[in-house]
C-alpha cells in the first residue's frame, strides 16, 4: 500500500525567466548579511561536519528523517570528495556562522550507464572523461537554520548554486 508520493522536478536552466530570476536575487543579495561560500575541499571533514550539523537541525521534523552522526555522514560523503564540483555545495555564512546549505551534484546516471556500473581503478579514466560531457545536474537538499528562514536564504543559496551550474555549461537541474 502507497505511503506517500516523492516528486522530482526538472528546470531548464538555460530559460530566460529563471536567469532573470537568478539574477534578481543575487542582485538583492549585495548587501545583505548573508555570504555564500563553496565547500573548501581542503577542510573536507570539517566541512562535511558543518553541513551534517545543519542537516541534522533543519531535517529533524521531515517524514522519513532518521538522525545520521557527523562521522556517519562523512563517511558516506567522502567517496565522492574527487567527483564533487565545489562550486555545487554552497554554505550560507552570517558573520562566520554557518546557517545554511544546498548540495547540488552532476547527475552521474549517465556515468554509471556508460560504464555499466564498473568503477574498477581501470575505469577512473573514463569517469572523468564522460564527466565532461554531463549536462544535467541534481538539486540534492538544502538546509536553512530555523531562525534564518524566511530571510531570503534559501533562493540565494539556489540561485548561486544555478547560476554555478550555467557557468560549467549545465542545462538542466
Amino acid at each position: 500500500k502507497k505511503f506517500k508520493d516523492i516528486i522530482a522536478f526538472t528546470t531548464d536552466l538555460l530559460d530566460n525567466k529563471l536567469q532573470r530570476k537568478i539574477a534578481y536575487v543575487k542582485h538583492k543579495a549585495k548587501n545583505s548579511f548573508i555570504k555564500i561560500r563553496p565547500i573548501n575541499l581542503k577542510h573536507f571533514r570539517e566541512e562535511i561536519f558543518s553541513f551534517a550539523r545543519i542537516y541534522n537541525e533543519t531535517f529533524k521534523n521531515h517524514w522519513g528523517y532518521v538522525p545520521q552522526s557527523e562521522e556517519e555522514i562523512y563517511e558516506m560523503l567522502e567517496p565522492f570528495r574527487m567527483a564533487a564540483e565545489k562550486e555545487f555545495i554552497l554554505f550560507a555564512e552570517d558573520k562566520g556562522k554557518i546557517i545554511g546549505f544546498v548540495l547540488c551534484t552532476p547527475d552521474y546516471n549517465f556515468i554509471i550507464k556508460n560504464l555499466n556500473g564498473d568503477f574498477s581503478a581501470f575505469k577512473v579514466f573514463d569517469f572523468f572523461r564522460f564527466k565532461k560531457r554531463i549536462r544535467k545536474a541534481r538539486l540534492i537538499a538544502i538546509g536553512v537554520l530555523g531562525d534564518y528562514r524566511g530571510q531570503h536564504v534559501a533562493p540565494l543559496l539556489i540561485a548561486n548554486a544555478y547560476d554555478a551550474m550555467i557557468k560549467k555549461g549545465y542545462t538542466t537541474v
